[in-house]
């Protein structure tokens, strides 16, 4: 017995396929496969099948799902055990490609021998067809059990091609690479090993256009420069030095370290006797990790020399937000490059973001002076004389001067030097845009830093050792941080000062006070976040403090500027100043034009300052105003994709709110698209914060446009969300759309049994309140529902009552598809003739309309009467109709399936090479969807191929 789990799940009994049913059935086996000869818990089993949203009768259906696979796999000698700790797959680990892959990758890192370990590796490789449970996962169960192997994947490449690069094979190594490299074109060490490789083969072109390449993607999709053992390996290359080993370079030292940094050399001053070399630079953290980026990029604006011109900009702005490490940054890259400057460092701390006032330029001036050996009685009493003195010092030497939280332009302005040695690094919570402009400043953005450097630095204060023993811990408390390297700083202390104290509950202390700045008290106001993050805050005016409040109210992850005005109460135009303001504090940041997003702490950090300083009536006016903004542009959106036929009677929107215009189907598509994470999050919020009206008809109002992305999931949470939240309310027509939402989502999923519960609930309410349209869009699902289990008849009986409905409530956008759905019914029931005749009325009404999705339907129906009735070519050309309309209407998994139609008729009328196009088209569309249907087209593919086509 042979399992496969990469790209499919299917098995094989003495060289013959064994059928294993379903797609969930066949996912079912996978999962226990995986874990071969471990028991695996109900629950976890449901969590994962139903992506952490499984049905009430979940254990039933998986005990089902169980006894089918044991009567198909009995023939076969392979067992699934029940026990105490749940299901079994009891399978030797050989067995299934998955672990055979394990296995040899194991036995692989054991060779000594390169050329064996290549070729071991090289075998394992060969097992890989795809991502594990590829055919039959969704997207989110296939990122989570299948990482790992993904990893495991890509590393035993990287291995294999190291391997055949020690044994003097760089072609073979070459072939073995080109499988990651189209997948992960930025992964670093897969290109290291192309470039080394390319180059070893005296391909040298090709290993610089690699390089180039793989620059030109870091910077335009993740807007980073490559590593600094990439650009080392570049640089080799570009000498031709072809002393290149498996290994990629050798570590050569940097300029910087190659300097000598230490001692004090005595400078002449312009008083008597001799001062050292000013050394004013605070201690260098020796925990610093991470930022190599950030750090090169300073590398490279070295000034030039006194007296040969300005070169380089002479000065460098560091801008960043509260607690982000731009004075550890600096200072640590400071201390690495002070050899450079033989004049010495100066440094001053003006305090622009602190619990006191800013330090004044003139102070700062008399301390540089001081450093420079000037007596104070030489010193002059005007700032203006003391700066042009300290101009003149300076003139002629190679100094950094490092100016720390800055909080103006004037304020730094006197303590520029003039001399083009000097090199001046000024680090502020604003853009200084002045400096930028008036003094051609280098402004350097700091963000946050990536996941891997904040493991990097828990690591560089925790050891690695603590961390590793404990990965999700270590995930979670950088999650919680938002990986603000202050709050990630203040934990470690945390868990330093108790080595045994688990970081599995401090992290679980981290997410309990979720929306808290409590957990990350100290006990220092310096260090305290509240503190650090007031000091920008003081400084903000009143209207731009409001604003940063209510934006604290906002669920995140982004918010734009429409959004943040009616928050406020403003038009756009009044709020767009406060914004920028908000920004240049780097309190929020600008991620695309009028999108800002705010990381978690400062969000948290936002919110606690609107408790304290807006009464709660204010608040949750600033809330209704913002569900406002989201609820009546959805719904503008929602009546653009829908046309006419589900009107959804809102109350009027708040003064002070801005309703995004969208003039196209395009436009409500685009919108839709960018804020839909937003809006998921507002439902949640309606629901919990007093707004049940919004939760439902905000939920009601993504339904169309999740139907048609192929997300059932999201209409699941958010119509679950929506369901509460109207029954709290004794809201009945909430109720009742919550269940068609409900129901159609369940219908996508192909859980009829399910799907038809919820309409059946969403039917008897809708008639207790005597909305017809409502009723009659229950029972054009009903109707469609009751044709796919088989009751065709009755399919029927539920269109025409719809098509009733909607002709007494006047509802004639609706009715036009009404009409379609009424022919579906009937050709289902094989009524072809009546079938065209309804589909041809509705056409022309939704012709009318404009109404292209539903003309793309209309069209889908009408190709498949022509089918049954046997005019394939009419089928075929009715198919392509429909296609080019769906496409324009974006509808995906609609797209996919009269792709699938259009397959079907092609084959009958004996195109099958046009078929197994149409039907590939398809297939691509639902993997991409994790779509139930996609074994069906598989199926027709498979069959195509053998009958010989």
């Amino acid at each position: 017995m042979e399992f496969v789990l990469f790209g499919h799940v299917r098995a094989t009994h003495q060289g013959q396929p064994v059928e294993l049913g379903r797609r969930q059935e066949r996912c079912l086996l996978g999962l226990l496969l995986i874990e071969a000869g471990r028991a695996v818990n109900p629950d976890r089993l449901a969590e994962l099948l139903w992506d952490g949203s499984p049905p009430s009768r979940a254990r039933g259906v998986i005990q089902t799902y169980v006894g089918r696979l044991r009567r198909q796999l009995a023939p076969s000698g392979v067992a699934i055990a029940s026990n105490s700790g749940g299901y079994c797959a009891e399978v030797a680990a050989e067995d299934v490609d998955l672990h055979r892959f394990q296995l040899a990758v194991t036995a692989a890192r054991q060779a000594g021998d390169p050329g064996q370990r290549a070729d071991l590796l090289a075998a394992a490789l060969e097992l890989w067809h795809g991502p594990v449970l590829g055919s039959v996962a969704s997207d989110q169960l296939r990122a989570r059990v299948g990482s790992v192997y993904e990893e495991m994947r890509l590393a035993a490449i990287e291995q294999c091609a190291e391997a055949y690069l020690r044994d003097g094979s760089p072609d073979r190594a070459i072939l073995v690479l080109a499988a990651a490299g189209d997948d992960h074109p930025v992964r670093e060490e897969t290109v290291r090993l192309q470039m080394t490789a390319l180059a070893a083969a005296g391909r040298k072109a090709e290993s610089l256009a690699a390089y180039r390449s793989t620059r030109l993607r870091l910077r335009q999709e993740l807007g980073l420069e490559p590593g600094r053992e990439l650009r080392l390996l570049h640089e080799q290359i570009l000498r031709s030095d072809h002393r290149l080993g498996s290994a990629g370079p050798a570590d050569q030292p940097s300029p910087a370290a190659a300097a000598d940094p230490q001692g004090w050399r005595p400078a002449p001053g312009p008083g008597a006797g001799q001062r050292p070399v000013p050394q004013q630079l605070p201690r260098d953290l020796e925990v610093f990790a991470g930022r190599h980026d950030v750090l090169k990029e300073l590398d490279d604006l070295e000034p030039g020399e006194p007296g040969r011109g300005r070169g380089r900009p002479g000065v460098v702005v560091v801008h960043g937000t509260a607690g982000v490490g731009k004075t550890s940054l600096v200072v640590h890259w400071a201390h690495q490059v002070r050899g450079r400057f033989s004049g010495g460092q100066l440094y001053v701390n003006l305090h622009g973001y602190g619990p006191g006032p800013a330090l004044a330029s003139g102070q700062a001036l008399r301390g540089f002076l001081d450093a420079l050996g000037v007596p104070a009685q030489r010193v002059p009493a005007g700032e203006p004389d003391q700066a042009g003195l300290y101009r003149s010092l300076v003139a002629g030497k190679r100094l950094l001067i490092v100016l720390d939280n800055a909080a103006d332009c004037e304020q730094v302005r006197p303590l520029l030097p003039a001399s083009a040695g000097c090199l001046t690094v000024v680090t502020s919570r604003h853009h200084l845009a002045g400096l930028v402009a008036v003094e051609g400043a280098h402004p350097v953005t700091l963000g946050l830093p990536s996941a891997d450097e904040a493991r990097a630095l828990l690591a560089r204060r925790l050891g690695e050792e603590r961390i590793a023993t404990a990965p999700q811990a270590t995930a979670k408390i950088i999650q919680e941080c938002a990986r603000l390297p202050l709050a990630l700083a203040i934990v470690a202390a945390r868990a330093a000062a108790s080595p045994g104290f688990p970081l599995a509950a401090l992290a679980a202390e981290l997410s309990e006070g979720r929306g808290s700045l409590d957990t990350f008290a100290t006990g220092d106001p310096g260090s305290e976040l509240r503190t650090v993050f007031s000091w920008s805050y003081r400084a903000l005016t009143p209207g731009a403090a409001r604003l940063f409040r209510l934006i604290g109210l906002h669920p995140g992850p982004e918010i734009s500027a429409a959004a943040a005005a009616s928050a406020a109460g403003l038009a756009v135009g009044q709020a767009g100043p406060l914004l920028a303001e908000l920004t240049r504090a780097h309190l929020i940041e600008e991620v695309a034009p009028g999108r800002f997003t705010v990381h978690d702490l400062l969000s948290a950090y936002a919110a606690e300052l609107a408790s304290r300083h807006d009464p709660a009536g204010q608040r949750q006016d600033a809330r209704r105003r913002v569900l406002d903004h989201y609820l009546h542009t959805a719904h503008t959106a929602n009546h653009l994709i829908r046309s006419p036929c589900d009107p959804l009677s809102l109350a009027p929107a708040q003064a002070g709110v801005t309703v995004r215009e969208l003039a196209s189907l395009s436009e409500a598509l685009g919108w839709l698209a960018t804020e839909l994470p937003v809006l998921l999050g507002m439902v949640e919020q309606a629901a919990s914060t007093g707004f049940p009206a919004h939760a439902w008809q905000l939920a009601w109002s993504l339904t169309a446009f999740l139907d048609r992305q192929g997300r059932p999931l999201d209409i699941i949470a958010v119509q679950r969300t929506a369901l509460a939240a109207a029954q709290r309310a004794a809201d009945r027509a909430g109720q009742s759309r919550a269940h068609h939402g409900l129901g159609l989502a369940y219908l996508e999923m192909g859980r009829l049994d399910d799907s038809i519960g919820q309409l059946w609930s969403a039917l008897d309410l809708g008639a207790g309140f005597g909305d017809l349209a409502a009723q009659a869009r229950v029972h054009t699902s009903i109707a469609f529902v009751r044709s796919q289990q088989g009751h065709l008849a009755d399919g029927v009986v539920h269109a025409e009552r719809a098509l009733g409905l909607y002709r007494e409530a006047g509802y004639h956008g609706a009715l036009a598809r009404a009409l379609n759905n009424a022919g579906w019914a009937y050709a289902l029931a094989g009524d072809y003739r009546r079938a065209l005749d309804y589909c041809q009325d509705g056409l022309s009404l939704l012709t009318g309309l404009g109404d292209r999705h539903g003309q793309a339907l209309t069209w889908d129906s009408l190709g498949y009467a022509h089918g049954k009735l046997g005019d394939h070519d009419r089928a075929a050309a009715c198919y392509r109709s429909a296609l080019g309309l769906i496409r324009e209407s974006g509808g995906r998994a609609g797209e996919a399936q009269i792709l699938i139609h259009l397959g079907d008729s092609q084959q009958a009328a004996g195109d099958v090479t046009a078929a197994r196009e149409a039907w590939r088209a398809a297939q691509v569309i639902l993997d991409d969807l994790g779509h139930p249907d996609a074994h069906q087209v598989r199926a027709r593919l498979s069959g195509s191929r053998s009958s010989g086509a």
